[in-house]
């Protein structure tokens, strides 16, 4: 009677040892401990799950980086972040950085990479990185987001209405981000992404939905540079109120940290904007246009109301060719800088290239000639090399 137990046992002891051998489960928990993303190796294809507070966030989604192919996890590091930052600008004068962080070194078919895994008090995010010197020209970064049975999402829609609240099936348009989850288990998720700005080759995350499989997934393609690249991050933020969403520190933590080592010329303000007004006719008679006599009352009322900006929008300029910007009939431009300069107004001019193209290696030092403090470029969708290059002239000027 007593052999019973011992072969159950035994029994039990196998099973655990195949699943341990086909399955492998990593787990990163945020420094509170009530956030968990845990990576599943299953037989060298990869998928997470998150939790939060003992619930299901995000079923089981399958990540990749080099379509069909296998790998190894050759060495699991875990570390802990707890810092503080000042932002140059921004909503909080002081941030927060804290997390777990674990890193996958893995072997994916003889290519050496990392999968790097993040657990946030407020969320979760993950990307991918290949070693220097490998065989790929090419890689598809996908992953999939499986929304938890009864959970309905939001996402935008341009300059339109968003879109929601839906469930996967009802997806009728391009996903685009953010896209906020109303957790069926309690809770808001936002799904996004950080870092482009590092992560080379890649262009704005893309979500489709799968209504067969019921889930929606994003799948950018991007070439390396010698068989390296970095993929940006995928991010989940997690939230018991919605309106947290907006505050969440987690994307811009993990954002490329700030490169410039004189950071005085950048100067946050409040801005006037003149879009909304023009065709408005004022109690006194007058009738806000693009003219001369528009934009001087504009800066007067900054100037009053200690409104440290003036935002001139589009229709300033008719015709653009290559190093030449033809003005509106009625403006002054030069006079309307001047009067800024004197009122201790700063100006922010509109450009975009619907009119021509004027060069934009030339455009941010003749917007300095004019006396700009700033650009508000228009019309340029999701050109990431181009918001890229316009961070780095911005500094340059």
């Amino acid at each position: 009677m007593n052999l019973l137990p011992k072969l159950l046992y035994s029994l039990v002891l196998v099973l655990i040892l195949q699943s341990c051998g086909s399955r492998e489960s990593i787990m990163t928990r945020s420094p509170n401990g009530k956030v968990s993303l845990e990576v599943i190796n299953t037989e060298g294809q990869l998928k997470y799950c998150v939790f939060r507070k003992g619930r299901l966030m995000m079923d089981s989604s399958a990540i990749s980086l080099i379509p069909n192919s296998r790998f190894t996890i050759t060495r699991i590091s875990q570390n802990e972040v707890n810092q503080t930052w000042k932002p140059v600008w921004g909503q909080f004068s002081s941030i927060r950085d804290s997390y777990q962080e674990t890193i996958l070194t893995m072997d994916f078919d003889g290519v050496s990479g990392q999968l790097v895994c993040r657990a946030y008090d407020k969320g979760v995010a993950f990307r991918f990185a290949l070693n220097e010197n490998s065989p790929l020209e090419q890689v598809s970064y996908e992953c999939e987001f499986n929304l938890p049975a009864g959970s309905k999402f939001y996402h935008t829609s341009g300059e339109s209405a968003p879109v929601g609240p839906i469930t996967v099936s009802e997806v009728s348009k391009k996903v685009k981000l953010p896209v906020v989850v109303e957790n069926a288990s309690g809770g808001y998720m936002s799904i996004l992404e950080s870092d482009l700005y590092s992560a080379r080759g890649f262009s704005v995350m893309d979500i489709d939905a799968d209504k067969e499989r019921s889930l929606l997934v994003s799948a950018n393609t991007a070439k390396t540079e010698n068989g390296r690249i970095k993929t940006p991050w995928r991010v989940i933020l997690l939230e018991e109120g919605i309106g947290n969403l907006v505050v969440n520190t987690v994307p811009v933590n993990l954002a490329a940290p700030n490169q410039l080592e004189d950071v005085s010329w950048l100067k946050p303000g409040k801005t006037l904007w003149d879009w909304r007004v023009h065709g408005y006719k004022a109690p006194d008679g007058f009738k806000y246009g693009i003219t001369t006599a528009s934009y001087l009352r504009f800066i007067d009322f900054a100037a009053e109301n200690n409104i440290e900006y003036f935002l001139i929008d589009a229709n300033w300029y008719t015709q653009v060719s290559k190093g030449h910007i033809e003005h509106a009939d009625k403006l002054d431009l030069p006079k309307v800088s001047q009067y800024a300069k004197e009122k201790g107004v700063g100006l922010m001019l509109y450009y975009d290239r619907k009119q021509g193209i004027y060069g934009d290696e030339a455009l941010f030092d003749h917007y300095r000639e004019l006396g700009m403090q700033g650009i508000k470029y228009g019309f340029m969708g999701e050109d990431v090399p181009f918001t890229r290059s316009a961070i780095a002239q911005s500094a340059q000027s």
